[in-house]
């Protein structure tokens, strides 16, 4: 009796640990160069440590959602070509089911996050086998990548990252924010903006769709926020 009882409680440990693991954008890599949130001049967006998201769909206004929590601006803006590539490293305790969001603003270093309009430029879905990107890149040990569109023109850029996690209830969404400068370029991205909070209802049904009922992207086809801009 005394075994079981003890394998019960493992068990039960072992899922409280997964319940309350929680993860952050820990570095990001620019332009070819990998920087962390430790670094002194870091493009990352400093943020006071907690133990949750940045907002879930019940506290959908909650200002955390832009940066996460009393985000600080970054010091540093690093050269990314327009058509190159970000890759964005989230620390380990991610839950399995849910997609990546990339918006941009034009932002100088010091803007204010809230006030900032994004455009989407990214998203990563369920792929065709079933397979959630959290489990496909983070807990592979792999960047979440994003191509910046070519039609960006030249300046500094928040990028802003989002994991949506459909298994917490109700959903959570993590948000990490980074500095870039934009070189070459286009005449400007065309689509609709969207401010941080402001962006989602929390009815979405993106935001409320069961993830056992997703087994790839057709039955998860309407992720929240606007159309990935061109």
């Amino acid at each position: 009796m005394i075994g079981k009882l003890t394998t019960v409680s493992a068990i039960l440990a072992a899922a409280a640990t997964t319940v309350n693991a929680h993860a952050f954008l820990e570095t990001v890599t620019v332009g070819g160069s990998s920087f962390s949130k430790t670094d002194d001049n870091t493009p990352i967006w400093a943020w006071s440590p907690n133990n949750g998201p940045a907002a879930t769909v019940e506290d959908i206004d909650n200002p955390n959602i832009a940066c996460h929590a009393n985000a600080v601006p970054a010091t540093n803006a690093p050269s990314v070509n327009a058509g190159g590539s970000v890759g964005f490293g989230w620390g380990q305790g991610l839950h399995k089911w849910g997609p990546f969001l990339t918006y941009a603003a034009k932002c100088d270093l010091g803007c204010d996050p809230n006030s900032a309009e994004f455009y989407k430029i990214g998203e990563i879905n369920i792929d065709e086998s079933g397979t959630w990107p959290v489990p496909k890149y983070v807990d592979a040990g792999q960047d979440v990548p994003v191509t910046l569109p070519s039609s960006m023109e030249p300046g500094t850029y928040l990028l802003r990252t989002e994991n949506i996690n459909l298994g917490a209830i109700p959903a959570e969404i993590y948000a990490g924010c980074v500095s870039v400068t934009v070189t070459g370029g286009g005449s400007g991205l065309q689509g609709e903006t969207v401010t941080f909070p402001g962006a989602y209802t929390g009815e979405e049904p993106g935001l409320t769709k069961q993830p056992y009922d997703v087994k790839g992207p057709s039955d998860y086809n309407d992720l929240p926020g606007p159309a990935v801009a061109q």
